[in-house]
């Protein structure tokens, strides 16, 4: 998503002032960057063992930037998926955490990817990929729809007082 549509993670990435003003960062640099996401998560789950170690690397980038921009607190939107809205928060650093905490656990049990194990196993494997499916949709949900319940039941509270 963020490959797609890319501007909200530009501008989230921006206000974190790692680069310097002038220096430009281009759509196409975020583009890249999430289709470099997609490219290792995909290999990750087909081939799984030290592949995992490319992705830890990824969410631990990715804590970094959440507790940036949870820190900075003015960001409307992460962009980590493009132009749905993701305000960076707590939630927001607990999910990319717990990310980062079974990445490493892949990565150190030298996990098989769950892709390959599907095609090698016709009894678990399909149930693992639709148990993964569902997770990311989860996730999603949690990290792009939460903080708008959230905001939505302080405006209620608000209202009634």
């Amino acid at each position: 998503m963020k490959a797609a549509q890319p501007d909200p993670a530009r501008r989230a990435l921006r206000s974190l002032r790692l680069l310097p003003p002038r220096v430009p960062l281009p759509n196409m640099a975020v583009r890249a960057v999430g289709v470099a996401e997609v490219v290792i998560a995909t290999a990750a789950l087909a081939g799984g063992g030290a592949l995992w170690w490319l992705v830890a690397a990824c969410y631990a980038a990715f804590v970094v930037v959440a507790v940036g921009l949870w820190r900075r607190g003015d960001v409307e939107s992460c962009g980590c998926f493009g132009a749905v809205e993701s305000e960076p928060g707590l939630v927001h650093v607990v999910v990319t955490a717990v990310g980062l905490a079974l990445a490493l656990a892949a990565a150190l049990g030298g996990a098989r990817g769950p892709l390959a194990a599907a095609l090698d196993d016709a009894g678990e494997g399909p149930l693992l990929l639709a148990s993964a499916g569902l997770a990311t949709v989860l996730v999603v949900l949690v990290l792009a729809e939460l903080p708008k319940l959230n905001t939505a039941v302080r405006e209620v509270r608000g209202a009634g007082r």
